[in-house]
């Protein structure tokens, strides 16, 4: 008899155990979807503000280079959906040597470009650091539009985000 209730209790123990490991891997799944899908969050927000920061200081320095008189020439940003072009003179052109890309993160994009006057390019005055392309354009995520930041620049020609 003692044989008998003891294979039961052992019978009744394994089964136990292997309900515990099936919730604790549920458990495990289901918290490794909330730390992905929040770390995916992350990182596109991330993405934009590396991207926002990433433009802002292209300007910043095409403003002083041109402030500074730099090569005698003024200096401009040339905005595309992937990439921002600093380059030297009143007229972009995508072949000039002395361009300097920045590429934005591929899982951002620049997109809604409203500058005055209609154009991608900001080209900075040399003897004032004000701009003629004021306005707007904005950095988001491209797998989706929930994430998203607008850069402003000011006649001044000051760059800033929200």
């Amino acid at each position: 008899m003692y044989c008998m209730k003891s294979f039961f209790s052992q019978k009744k123990s394994r089964g136990f155990m292997l309900l515990q490991l099936m919730i604790g891997i549920v458990v495990i799944g289901i918290l490794s979807g909330v730390v992905a899908l929040n770390l995916g969050t992350f990182l596109g927000h991330q993405a934009i503000d590396n991207g926002v920061g990433d433009v802002t200081a292209l300007l910043d320095e095409a403003r002083s280079r041109t402030l500074a008189h730099e090569s005698g020439s003024q200096y401009g940003v040339h905005l595309e959906t992937t990439k921002a072009v600093l380059f030297s003179g009143t007229t972009y052109s995508s072949t000039a040597v002395d361009n300097r890309v920045v590429l934005i993160d591929r899982s951002a994009e620049i997109t809604s470009i409203s500058l005055t006057g209609g154009g991608s390019d900001v080209i900075f005055d040399s003897l004032t650091g004000d701009t003629e392309e004021d306005g707007t354009f904005v950095v988001r995520e491209a797998a989706s539009t929930s994430g998203a930041k607008t850069v402003t620049i000011t006649h001044a020609g000051q760059a800033s985000s929200r």
